[in-house]
């Protein structure tokens, strides 16, 4: 049973637990669109390895330029984001 009190003296660090690299390796892979379970089996083979690396970083390359590109053009264009308020009359 833990107590108040035990819980207020605490070190347990603020905003999550530390990020291990196996999970940002699983990150980068499904950013990548790489399938993180079958990992072993494509590193097997060096060169389809390689060649499935360039493809996926190629693709995610092309797709963030894009995205960045697409940022610039917001303010210019006068959209003010995304975020829109509504004001009600009491």
């Amino acid at each position: 049973m833990i107590f108040y009190g035990q819980l207020q003296q605490g070190e347990r660090s603020r905003g999550g637990q530390r990020k291990r690299y196996k999970d940002a390796l699983k990150a980068n892979l499904t950013t990548l669109e790489i399938n993180p379970a079958d990992l072993q089996s494509l590193v097997a083979d060096r060169t389809s390895w390689r060649a499935l690396c360039r493809q996926s970083i190629g693709i995610f390359e092309v797709s963030r330029i894009s995205h960045a590109e697409n940022s610039r053009r917001l303010p210019k264009t006068g959209h003010t984001g995304t975020f829109t308020s509504t004001v009600h009359a009491v």
